[in-house]
């Protein structure tokens, strides 16, 4: 009901906000000699309406998330292309640590790229556009993945680790939380595990731990 709902309101709200962001456009184009002033409100409408747009399309994904279509995938391939597809803002530096031999899941790769591109989303934000995040992909022992993204941003209170995850929280001044949300989701649909840690003022860290696909052999074995 809830995803039937919400595809009914984004229908509705998405066709009005093309509508303003491609007059927006026209507007722009056509007052090219117009003062500053003008094409600065201009910029914050087709700016606002992208805002919105992400809003509703997250909102989506939240609710409409199918269940994992499984393949074997590498999941440094999947950490590179998150990291490289995401809109990193330049002044953060990304320091990668990623293992040189393979490190096999069974996983739904997009989902998967979307879950990291929220997570490495969430961190920028958290550090304003500026600072150091690190990526960083391990192949444990016992049969378990583990990726770990931190931030250098203000941290996470710990009465709020838990509450990070759930929807409509977020650590950003302005915005709706539902990045973390679909990152749990995909995480835990494909049987693995998600957390938070921080020290308040020192930055945070996600890590995220999922079973290679030496584990599910045992198991099933």
């Amino acid at each position: 009901m809830l995803g039937q709902f919400s595809g009914n309101i984004s229908h509705e709200v998405r066709n009005p906000l093309g509508v303003i962001d491609s007059s927006a456009y026209y507007l722009k184009t056509k007052l090219k000699d117009a003062d500053g002033k003008i094409h600065e409100h201009l910029d914050r409408i087709k700016s606002s309406v992208a805002g919105a747009t992400a809003t509703i399309e997250s909102l989506l994904n939240l609710t409409r998330m199918e269940a994992p279509r499984l393949s074997r995938i590498d999941l440094r391939s999947v950490l590179n292309d998150a990291v490289k597809t995401s809109r990193i803002p330049a002044r953060v530096k990304v320091v990668k640590d990623i293992p040189g031999e393979e490190v096999a899941i069974d996983a739904d790769g997009e989902q998967m790229r979307m879950a990291f591109k929220n997570i490495i989303k969430n961190a920028y934000q958290a550090m304003e556009g500026k600072g150091t995040m690190t990526v960083s992909l391990s192949k444990g022992p016992d049969g378990w993945a583990e990726l770990t993204f931190s931030d250098t941003g203000s941290g996470i209170a710990s009465d709020d680790l838990e509450e990070i995850f759930r929807p409509l929280v977020s650590r950003k001044a302005q915005g709706i939380g539902f990045g973390l949300s679909i990152a749990r989701m995909v995480v835990e649909k494909h049987g693995g595990k998600i957390m938070a840690r921080s020290d308040e003022g020192k930055g945070a860290s996600i890590i995220i731990r999922l079973p290679l696909c030496e584990r599910k052999r045992e198991k099933e074995v």
